[in-house]
């Protein structure tokens, strides 16, 4: 894996405006309500936008 390579690539196409998708991958509030699976938890120590 190259690491100076800066890219994601999401091969899905939601139903929302980019901007309800972009804050729901970047606010640990909501991400962690729907990243995991049903009846796990995540705990976000810090995360970068």
């Amino acid at each position: 894996m190259n690491s100076d390579k800066k890219e994601l690539r999401i091969p899905h196409v939601f139903d929302a405006p980019g901007e309800v998708v972009f804050q729901a991958w970047t606010d640990p509030e909501q991400l962690k309500h729907w990243y995991t699976p049903n009846g796990c938890t995540i705990e976000f120590k810090t995360i970068e936008k």
